[in-house]
């Protein structure tokens, strides 16, 4: 093509309008400016250089880029992604207002429901503010962190990952498993002590992962209210079983405000970063395991494999040596056992053992239980009402999303999937049927076979 061609098409197409580039926003930019930093502290501390990385948390802690970074996450966790707008000019007005080394004048519910020994779990429920600190000191912690490689209930995968290297393991011929469960494990550790065990300012530890100064406010548990001449969908009359519970929760709780210094004392218990911190106390005490050993935990449970049972008892007691005597201890064990691998075991909510040779992971029995009491209250609030379906499919769906390693977990799915379609299509046909309420729920029951002698464990 001649020069003068190519001109006089060049000239006759219309000239092509650049793509405006997306401009990022204030969070992005903050998020990227942030990363920055933490891969300089990262590469800092590879080289050796702690004295620098340290300096460079210490100018990183300050940073706006940190803060803001930290409201936009925690804007997203509870639902109101940072769009531009008032919303955002809102969010960094609140990362102006934060200072991680000053406490926080946020106020923080405190809840108590009650464990099945009878004592109370003491769980805090953090606002924006509270919950944009704790994102800012997770993403502080992530290059200073040095975890053991079991140590995965934060980095690593996850619970999924430590159960396919339970099976892993399995298969590699292990023979003995020792088994650790801590007890109280956030409520145990010395609130005195951890600020010198981080590498973080005091104050920054102080004001941001410790309890001590944080503005807790009781909150009393709700229950559903019934009439004592009020009768629910199943025929019951009076108060309901979560409504007796409750009150008696609310009794004991009321009596238990006088010691919430108990709740002070440890890692607050609903904090995003108290597993991190956790992990990052717990892991030099895996140094002093023998050689030769699998370690893999979750937070406060912990496994670890041997080949004999002398290293079995060696592990079981540097574990517990190494509890009683932790800086930020001691730290007592409410699960202490040696089991035989190929016998079979409980962990992460899995039963672990070998058929024919072969590692086998499906569900504990408790968890089953469990199962069976929530379909039970699905299919009954299914076919008594007509309503209630999806939340019973999305109830199974999730429970059954939780045991991937189980190899029957998509059989038993699509059978309780078909029991919600058959109670559904029950519900939809007897809604309108003139019966009492009583004698409807009799009717379902019989029907599904789900009375109160039957477990449907012959669906298993």
């Amino acid at each position: 093509m001649s020069p003068e061609i190519a001109q006089v098409s060049s000239q006759s197409q219309p000239a092509r309008r650049s793509r405006p580039r997306p401009r990022p926003n204030a969070f992005s930019k903050a998020e990227k400016q942030d990363g920055k930093l933490e891969r300089r502290i990262q590469r800092l501390k590879e080289r050796g250089q702690h004295h620098k990385a340290e300096q460079l948390t210490r100018f990183r802690a300050r940073s706006f880029s940190l803060r803001l970074t930290g409201v936009a996450r925690a804007s997203s966790k509870l639902g109101t992604e940072p769009r531009a707008g008032l919303a955002s000019i809102g969010l960094v007005r609140v990362a102006e207002q934060i200072n991680l080394a000053r406490p926080s004048n946020e106020t923080v519910r405190l809840k108590a429901p009650a464990k099945r020994d009878g004592n109370l779990r003491y769980i805090m429920s953090f606002g924006l503010e509270g919950k944009a600190r704790q994102e800012a000191i997770i993403r502080l912690l992530r290059p200073l962190k040095s975890l053991h490689e079991g140590q995965r209930a934060v980095v690593g995968g996850g619970q999924a990952v430590t159960g396919r290297k339970v099976v892993e393991a399995l298969e590699q011929g292990y023979r003995w498993a020792v088994l650790v469960d801590i007890r109280n494990f956030f409520g145990s550790y010395n609130a005195e002590v951890i600020p010198d065990l981080l590498s973080l300012e005091q104050a920054v530890t102080r004001s941001n992962i410790l309890s001590t100064h944080l503005q807790l406010v009781p909150t009393r548990p709700r229950a559903t209210q019934r009439t004592d001449d009020q009768i629910d969908p199943s025929g019951h009359r009076g108060a309901t079983r979560s409504q007796r519970r409750t009150l008696h929760t609310q009794r004991e709780f009321a009596l238990s405000l006088s010691g919430i210094w108990a709740c002070r004392r440890g890692l607050p218990q609903g904090s995003a970063a108290s597993p991190m911190v956790s992990e990052m106390l717990l892991a030099p005490m895996f140094a002093e395991l023998p050689a030769g050993v699998e370690v893999m935990t979750h937070l406060d449970d912990i496994l670890v494999f041997c080949r004999t049972k002398r290293k079995a008892d060696l592990s079981l007691q540097a574990l517990r040596a190494a509890l009683e005597q932790h800086p930020a201890g001691p730290l007592a064990l409410k699960r202490a056992e040696i089991r035989r691998a190929y016998d079979g075991f409980d962990f992460l909510g899995y039963r672990f053992r070998r058929r024919n040779g072969e590692p086998i992971a499906q569900p504990t029995e408790r968890n089953r239980r469990r199962f069976r009491a929530g379909m039970i209250a699905h299919i009954l609030a299914t076919a008594l009402k007509g309503e209630g379906a999806d939340k019973a499919r999305n109830f199974v769906r999730s429970w059954c999303g939780q045991f991937k390693l189980w190899p029957a977990a998509a059989t038993w799915k699509a059978l309780h999937l078909r029991d919600i379609d058959q109670a559904e299509r029950m519900g939809e046909f007897i809604h309108a049927g003139g019966l009492d309420p009583a004698g409807r729920a009799t009717r379902i029951r019989a029907i599904f076979g789900i009375g109160s002698n039957c477990d449907r464990s012959h669906r298993t």
